[in-house]
């Protein structure tokens, strides 16, 4: 309806060769980090994972995380949880609850926006156990449990489709983005890191960048 418009869709696929583009990323990268970290402060071998809505990008996000924990301890349980709701902490709180009392989970991460108020509350009353957050170093928000967050980015590669137009050459098309070699350490660094876990795990993000491990994107969500 608007031809002179250029669209953007970002967690899409859509295209229409002309003024609609869209982007998204091989989430399951970023988290395989994750769930390495995760699973690597585990002493119990039961992390915990709370998340929102499913739908294919979240799916993706929890299973990246469970590669990535299996790659970290083959004998690790992952429990999670779709709560149906992103934003509240309650729900999440009472999630991760759950997992901690009957299913024995002493490390958690997930995938959620207000929400995670509510994890790191369960944490905090729990001993601190450690959590694993996404997109920012975000330890302020509860320094005695974030051990490390996954260094996201939507913006920078929205940002580069955002040129193309500037600079006249926007193709509407999909854009497939994955970590680059430039992005930097994806798991931040904390006090609450075991030593030489960072490291460890840098060295795992080299393998994902070289080809040499491939997390698989699984777009299903859990029956």
């Amino acid at each position: 309806e608007f031809p002179d418009v250029k669209f953007i869709v970002v967690n899409s696929g859509v295209d229409n060769g002309s003024n609609l583009a869209s982007i998204d990323t091989d989430i399951e990268d970023w988290q395989f980090l994750g769930g390495f970290v995760t699973a690597r402060l585990s002493k119990s071998g039961v992390i915990g994972w709370i998340g929102g809505q499913c739908f294919p990008a979240t799916a993706a996000n929890l299973h990246g995380v469970e590669q990535g924990a299996a790659f970290a301890n083959p004998d690790i349980e992952v429990l999670s949880i779709f709560t149906g709701d992103f934003e509240d902490p309650i729900k999440a709180q009472q999630a991760a609850q759950a997992m901690i009392d009957t299913g024995g989970a002493d490390a958690l991460t997930g995938n959620l926006n207000n929400g995670w108020f509510g994890v790191l509350k369960a944490a905090e009353e729990n001993g601190n156990i450690p959590v694993v957050t996404e997109w920012a170093d975000n330890r302020e928000l509860a320094p005695d449990v974030i051990a490390s967050s996954i260094q996201k980015s939507q913006a920078r590669f929205v940002v580069e489709i955002v040129k193309q137009i500037v600079d006249g050459n926007f193709e509407g098309k999909h854009f497939q983005f994955s970590i680059t070699s430039d992005w930097g350490a994806v798991m931040t660094d904390t006090d609450l890191l075991p030593d030489g876990l960072l490291e460890e795990v840098l060295e795992v993000q080299a393998q994902i960048l070289s080809g040499e491990i491939e997390p698989e994107n699984n777009p299903n969500c859990p029956s």
